[in-house]
Formats: C-alpha cells, sequence, structure tokens
C-alpha cells in the first residue's frame, strides 16, 4: 500500500490553533470574547498554509469567502422578529454544515477548515442562536481578513 500524505493538509500547528479556539469558544461561550478574537489571526494564517506545507488539500481563498457570506446572509435573517426565525437558522446552519463537509468531499475546502466549522456551528447551535450566530460572523469577518492576507502573501514570489 503506498505511504500518501494526509488528506486533510493539517499538521500539529495547524491542531494546537483550532484546539485553542475551540477551548476559549466554548469556555466563554463566544465568539467577541478578546481571547477568542485573537487567535483569529492564528487561524487565518494556519488555515492558509495547511494544505499546502504537507502536500494535502488547500483551502481556497474564494470557498472561504463563499462561506462567510452565507453565514452573513443567516445573520441577517437573525435579526428578524419573525417568531420560527430561530428554527429557520438551526436548519440554515445543518445545511450549511452539510456544505462544509461537501466542500471537504470536492477537496476545495480541507478538514481543518470544516473541524473550526463544525464546532463553531455546534456551539451557536447549542445556546443563543441569534446572538451566537452575529458574534460568529464578526469573528468570521477577522477570521477571513487574516486568511486572505497570509494565503495572498504565502502566493507572492520572493523578491
Amino acid at each position: 500500500m503506498p505511504n500518501n500524505p494526509p488528506r486533510s493538509g493539517g499538521d500539529k500547528g495547524s491542531t494546537d490553533t483550532i484546539n485553542s479556539f475551540k477551548k476559549s469558544s466554548s469556555n466563554q461561550k463566544s465568539f467577541v470574547h478578546d481571547e477568542v478574537l485573537r487567535i483569529a489571526e492564528d487561524l487565518g494564517k494556519s488555515l492558509s498554509q495547511s494544505g499546502s506545507t504537507k502536500g494535502g488539500v488547500e483551502t481556497t481563498r474564494t470557498q472561504v469567502r463563499k462561506f462567510y457570506n452565507l453565514i452573513k446572509v443567516a445573520q441577517v435573517r437573525a435579526s428578524s422578529s419573525e417568531p420560527s426565525v430561530e428554527q429557520q437558522l438551526k436548519v440554515k446552519l445543518r445545511i450549511l454544515q452539510a456544505q462544509v463537509t461537501y466542500a471537504v468531499g470536492r477537496e476545495t475546502i480541507n478538514k481543518d477548515f470544516k473541524d473550526l466549522f463544525d464546532h463553531s456551528i455546534d456551539l451557536i447551535l447549542n445556546n443563543d442562536v441569534k446572538k451566537l450566530l452575529t458574534e460568529f460572523a464578526t469573528f468570521f469577518e477577522a477570521l477571513y481578513a487574516y486568511f486572505y492576507y497570509y494565503s495572498k502573501k504565502d502566493r507572492e514570489p520572493s523578491r
């Protein structure tokens, strides 16, 4: 049997960063606590490099932006005062989890991103959905900004 590289593209550094995010966000039950927001840069950098360093699946800026946009759409929906909006959001967030899984299968998102996203959605669904979804959108904005910066920086030719 050939010795194939891991498909996740993850490494110890990205796993440690994701675990730190999971622990902090779970402990704080918040995505906008300073401790959690400070991890956004490390996560953005880690996600931009995972996949390219070990020959695994590289997470694309286009895919991360797609999921950021979908979270923003859900955030706008969360501001509605309709009585059924919370249940609709729960369904939408579970569908987004399925879409991330599909992207992993298509190799346009790596398993590290899925791990981060799954943890975040589970935290939102098991707490105050509207509040945490709004906070997650803010956190995701910071994460995407750092991810974009580091992924663009990694692709620039050395001078």
